[in-house]
Parts: structure tokens; C-alpha cells; sequence
């Protein structure tokens, strides 16, 4: 058996599996180019076939294996085109110019197309093997395998043209179409193992990813959860720090219960020395001490619930009541400096959702920050300067606002965003901390409360605070610190 018969055959079947297959398998409407070309190598291999099992082939079949040596150079150019990059654009214009022309020749001297086709072949593999030359590879392997393939198939070419017989040419056009469908398999293998390589990486990356994240998401949980116990601890420092500021007042709010029991004590004890015990006079007597008695409770008790460490209990309130709360603890400080407090509270307001003890903090820290600005405004303005303070409330449409206005010194503008930033304060570090706004503004966050600041020059300062009635209705416009 012909080595060249052996080749021929092989060939020509692979060829055939590959077209069957490409045909079924592939939906790629790009990758239709291989079928193409694969039909036009085995247009071209069909004849040589038939005639090494002895059959002549009909006439019209050696038409049909021209018409595919004029496309084999067309199809097999589109086949590698989208496959490989070249440096610099190599056109396959002239490529479907010439197959017609082949053609037409072919078909005007039959008896020269055996010289012809190998020809026309010979020519079309100097032009791939230039194409390769021009193009980049991922390997320098496949590179030479192609060039080898196109060189041997040359040579088949000049062959068959030097004989006469289309065997060669035949056979070295299957090859190079062979080998290049190989390499292209080849080089298809090799990007599905690197994408399944990279794959793998990046499934592994993303397993390091999720255990550092739930790591990462367990640190920021305790980091929250210390950072909340510091904002509690701080919150509860300013508390401490406004009941020292009013200790005169609560003081003298004790002395005043506690010296009355005295002078009733007194005054039965004398009445039992002296032999003038009245009992109607004494149960009358100590109904006035239960009632002081009872008064020094509801100031312990005011205290005790004012500097209590919890956290928010959040509940429908009544911010009126909040505010009357507040001046029972401020209000003989405020008298000590001459500061007046004027009260314009809508008794028709709703209940809004908020933590009693926080809004009443808040509501102290602004009244000791006016009082504060009104003490400086009179060292200026001479004794004759009264201070007042208005604390006022009303309905809105979308909750409850709260007033405090004051008559002091006010905040220049450029400052007005800064007195919510933690520490800063514009007074002497022995007369202020620079927290307690700091700390309003957290409670008017945890309240969804909006605010809003203005100081008319030479007017003093106005809080505007909207307080939502239900929790989930959030504010708009905070001016409030990140």
C-alpha cells in the first residue's frame, strides 16, 4: 500500500470527524468558518481518494475539486483570522479576487489545471507562511509546527506541479489544515486549563476573602460594641458634668424641705415641753413634713434617674413635661446669675418617641452653653443687661419643634458647623470640656431629630429642634457632625 494513499486517507476522515463534529457541536456562528474551510480540503481530497480505490471519478467531481482549490485559500484565511493576532493588518482582499480568477483559468485551459492548482496552492502557502511570520504566538511550538507544516506542504505543492499529479498538492493541503485544527484544539486546551486554573485561584481567593471578611465583620461587632459602652461612659460623664454645674441649685432645692422639718420639729418640741401639745395642731404639722418630705424625695429621685447609666429607653413622651423637668434642675442656678427663663410651651402638642432622661440632658446643655454666653455678654454690655432664655414649643407637621433662644453673645458663622465636633469649645479648658454638644448632638441622632442653628449678629443664638412622632420617620436636613 502507497505511504501516499495512507496519508491521503487519513487525512480525509479526520477531516470528515472534524467537519461532522464542528457542524453538530459548535453554535458559534464565527466558528462556522471551520466547517467551511474543512469542506473545501475535502472537496479537494475526495478525487485523489476515489482513485487510489481504483474509481474514476465523474467529470463534474473534478470541477467540484477545482471550485475548492479556488476556496481553499478564502476559507482557510477566514478560518485563522479570528484566531490569531497579527502585528500589523494583513489583508485577505486579494485572496477572494484570485479564486474567481483561478477559476475562470482553470476552467478557459482544462488541460493546464493540473499545472494550475498546485500552482495557485504553492502561492497561497508562501502567503500563510508570511501571515504566520507576522502573527504572535502564545507558543513558540505552535509556530514552528505551522511553518513546518506549510513548508512541507510547499514542497508537496512544487511536486505535484513538477509530476503532474494532484496527489501531493492534495495531501499537503489536508496537512496544513489538519495540523492548524490541531494546534488550534491545542491552544483551546490550553486556555480552558488556564481559565479553570485561574478559577480554581479565584474560588480559593474568594474562600480567604469570606473567612476575612467574618473575621473583619467580628471585629467591627466588638468595635461597635466598645464604642458604644464609650459613648455610654461619655454620655454619662456629661451628665455628671451638668449636675455638678447645677449643684448650688439642687442643694438649696434640699435645704429648703429639709430646713422647714427642722422648724416643725422644733416648734412640737417646744409645744411638748411647754405642755401645749395640740394633736390636731401636730397631725397638721406632720402632714406639712410628710408633703417636705416628700418633695426631697422627688429631687433625690430626679437626680438619681437623671445621672442613672442605661442606655436609651425609648417610649412616647411629653416633651413639655421634658423641658418643666430640666428648669427644676437649672432654675435657682440661673436665678444666682440674673438669667431669666420664659416659657412658651403648646399644651396641644403630641407625644413623640424619645428617651426622657437624653432630650432632658440635651435641653441642660444648651440652657448652661446660654447662660454661659449671656455672662459674657454682660461683663460688655454692663449691669444693666437682663438675661433671658426662651424655651418654646409647637406643633409641625412633621413632629414636635423645640425652641431655645437666647440673648448672649452668639456663635460667629464660621464656627456654627464646628460646636457639634467632639472637644471643640470656644471657652478658657478650666470653664468648658467641649463634650456637651457633642453629646446633643448624638441624643438628637438617636431621636432622628432635625436641627437647625441661627445667630443674627448681636442677637444671640437659636436652636430650632424637630423631634418626629414616630421613631422610623427620619428628619431631613440634619446640620449635625458625621
Amino acid at each position: 500500500m502507497s505511504p501516499v494513499k495512507i496519508i491521503v486517507d487519513f487525512l480525509f476522515f479526520a477531516i470528515l470527524v472534524e467537519f461532522i463534529a464542528m457542524f453538530f457541536f459548535v453554535r458559534r456562528r464565527t466558528a462556522m468558518e471551520f466547517p467551511a474551510a474543512s469542506l473545501s480540503t475535502l472537496i479537494i481530497l475526495l478525487p485523489v481518494c476515489l482513485l487510489f480505490e481504483g474509481i474514476e471519478p465523474p467529470a463534474w467531481l473534478g470541477y467540484v475539486s477545482l471550485a475548492g482549490v479556488s476556496l481553499y485559500p478564502l476559507t482557510y484565511a477566514l478560518m485563522i483570522r479570528g484566531y490569531v493576532k497579527t502585528r500589523t493588518r494583513v489583508p485577505i482582499g486579494p485572496l477572494a479576487a484570485v479564486s474567481p480568477l483561478f477559476m475562470g483559468l482553470a476552467l478557459v485551459f482544462k488541460g493546464y489545471a493540473p499545472i494550475l492548482s498546485p500552482l495557485m496552492l504553492l502561492v497561497f502557502f508562501a502567503w500563510a507562511m508570511f501571515f504566520f511570520f507576522n502573527s504572535i504566538f502564545a507558543s513558540v511550538k505552535i509556530y514552528l509546527v505551522l511553518q513546518a507544516s506549510l513548508v512541507a506542504a510547499m514542497a508537496a505543492a512544487a511536486l505535484s506541479a513538477y509530476t503532474g499529479s494532484s496527489h501531493y498538492y492534495a495531501a499537503g493541503a489536508g496537512l496544513v489544515h489538519v495540523m492548524t485544527s490541531l494546534l488550534f484544539l491545542y491552544s483551546y486546551h490550553a486556555r480552558i486549563t488556564r481559565i479553570a486554573l485561574n478559577f480554581k485561584e479565584s474560588r480559593e481567593l474568594s474562600g480567604s476573602l469570606i473567612h476575612n471578611n467574618t473575621r473583619l465583620r467580628q471585629k467591627v461587632e466588638q468595635l461597635k460594641t466598645l464604642v458604644q459602652e464609650r459613648d455610654n461612659e461619655l454620655l454619662q460623664m456629661s451628665r455628671h458634668a451638668s449636675l455638678a454645674e447645677v449643684t448650688t441649685g439642687i442643694a438649696h432645692e434640699l435645704a429648703q424641705p429639709l430646713t422647714g422639718i427642722k422648724a416643725i420639729a422644733q416648734n412640737m418640741m417646744d409645744d411638748i415641753n411647754y405642755d401645749e401639745f395640740d394633736g390636731l395642731e401636730a397631725a397638721a404639722e406632720l402632714m406639712k413634713i410628710c408633703t417636705l418630705v416628700d418633695k426631697s424625695a422627688s429631687i433625690i429621685d430626679h437626680i438619681r434617674n437623671f445621672s442613672r447609666r442605661n442606655g436609651m429607653n425609648m417610649r412616647m413622651i411629653d416633651l413639655n413635661q421634658v423641658v418643666l423637668d430640666a428648669i427644676d434642675l437649672v432654675n435657682l442656678q440661673f436665678k444666682k446669675y440674673s438669667v431669666d427663663i420664659i416659657l412658651v410651651l403648646n399644651e396641644n402638642i403630641q407625644k413623640v418617641h424619645g428617651d426622657r432622661i437624653s432630650i432632658e440632658q440635651m435641653i441642660i446643655n444648651l440652657l448652661l452653653n446660654a447662660r454661659d454666653a449671656i455672662v459674657d455678654r454682660r461683663k460688655t454690655a454692663g449691669d444693666g443687661f437682663t438675661g433671658r432664655i426662651t424655651i418654646a414649643t409647637e406643633q409641625a407637621g412633621d413632629g414636635v419643634r423645640l425652641f431655645i433662644e437666647d440673648n448672649g453673645t452668639g456663635i460667629p458663622e464660621d464656627i456654627i458647623k464646628k460646636i457639634w465636633f467632639p472637644f471643640f469649645t470656644t471657652k478658657r479648658r478650666a470653664s468648658g470640656t467641649g463634650i456637651g454638644l457633642s453629646i446633643s448632638s448624638r441624643i438628637l441622632r438617636e431621636h432622628n431629630a432635625a436641627v437647625s442653628v441661627e445667630s443674627p449678629p448681636g442677637q444671640g443664638a437659636r436652636f430650632v429642634m424637630t423631634f418626629p412622632f414616630q421613631r422610623e420617620r427620619v428628619a431631613a436636613d440634619m446640620q449635625l457632625s458625621p
